[in-house]
């Protein structure tokens, strides 16, 4: 794998801190593929990615908060996960952690978190919890993926050179064939 952003120095844990904010799932598994490789300083990686995933959290719930008499937001975000208000007022680091993985519905429910007006400190700590289980289990596929990445990454130009082969194969058949065809024609 290409790290030929690491060169930025301390600009690569900016960058990653509030790419967090984006898409969190990806910048989990750079992370551990970056910590895999021994580039970066793995404990400073590992506060960005949990820091960045839980102030995440607490920004979309303060979104939330500002835009709570949006109508265009709060029809999203009931239409998205209003039917599941019970659950996120009840169970809400089970929630939190649930719709983690449930695409689509993480950022609704983050914001519908604070139009139910679930309490500050109760959201946080519920965030909290689901932010450490949801970092626990991607943060194990990613650094499974990366291990099984650095094992067979010799192996790798083989089969560049099969799936060059492949498209030079196809593209010459294509050809062959419609030249072939327009004499028949």
């Amino acid at each position: 794998m290409d790290f030929s952003f690491l060169h930025l120095g301390v600009w690569t844990y900016v960058i990653l801190f509030f790419a967090m904010f984006f898409d969190a799932n990806l910048m989990i598994i750079i992370g551990v593929f970056v910590i895999s490789s021994g580039r970066l300083n793995p404990w400073l990686i590992a506060g960005i990615i949990i820091s960045g995933a839980y102030l995440e959290q607490l920004a979309w719930f303060g979104v939330g908060r500002l835009m709570k008499k949006s109508s265009l937001l709060s029809r999203w975000a009931t239409k998205a996960v209003g039917k599941y208000d019970e659950h996120l007022i009840n169970r809400s680091a089970r929630s939190l952690l649930l719709t983690k993985f449930i695409y689509g519905t993480h950022r609704a429910t983050l914001l519908r978190s604070c139009m139910l007006d679930i309490a500050f400190k109760k959201f946080s700590r519920s965030s909290a919890v689901a932010v450490v289980f949801w970092l626990g289990i991607v943060g194990t596929f990613g650094f499974a993926f990366s291990l099984s990445y650095f094992a067979v990454k010799t192996y790798l130009k083989y089969a560049e050179y099969g799936l060059l082969a492949i498209v030079i194969i196809f593209f010459s058949a294509q050809y062959f064939v419609s030249k072939s065809l327009e004499k028949e024609l």
